[in-house]
């Protein structure tokens, strides 16, 4: 057993190769401090990611994987931003889903017309949509157990009511032959 721990040990610090930023070990501890509206309920968290070793698991995961991948690829597959696109005719359109933010980046371009930019970012109260040049547009924000959508100056374009919100949560259904 010594053997096999002094034997990861070195591949460990062989491989990892840099120090790397512990984005994974980051992202926990981030999570960690907005899962609560208190400090003492933030704390218990805290201790019960640390007695689960949760901690432990996602450094070493930084340590032996992701800042290794880093260190040779050049990308940390931790904060990758992921970008799919589609075509239809001439028509593209590109969905660029960014962890580090977290938010999704849709681009439309069609020919003869100018690009449509669209990004809907995650913030604390819910989603802001904001245009290209980062302007805000609307907003989506969870009131008591309703969906509220509001304009960039308060105004309540809809709300959704909580079985409307149960029903638009439920997966889509693909019926083969359409």
């Amino acid at each position: 057993m010594k053997n096999t721990l002094a034997l990861l040990l070195v591949v460990t610090l062989t491989v990892s190769g840099c120090y790397g930023p512990f984005n994974l070990t980051r992202k926990v501890h981030h999570w960690n401090g907005e899962v609560g509206e208190s400090k003492w309920t933030n704390e218990a968290v805290f201790l019960g990611l640390a007695i689960l070793n949760v901690y432990t698991v996602a450094a070493l995961a930084d340590v032996v994987i992701f800042n290794s991948v880093e260190f040779w690829s050049g990308k940390n597959p931790i904060n990758a931003k992921t970008t799919r696109s589609a075509a239809r005719g001439e028509a593209v359109a590109s969905v660029t889903y960014d962890p580090a933010v977290p938010s999704l980046r849709v681009i439309e371009r069609m020919p003869e017309r100018p690009e449509r930019v669209l990004e809907l970012r995650l913030i604390k109260e819910g989603v802001v949509a904001l245009d290209a040049t980062g302007r805000i547009i609307m907003y989506s924000r969870r009131v008591e157990s309703r969906i509220v959508v509001t304009d960039n100056e308060a105004h309540v374009i809809r709300v959704y009511e909580p079985d409307e919100v149960a029903r638009l949560a439920q997966p889509a259904r693909v019926v083969a032959g359409r």
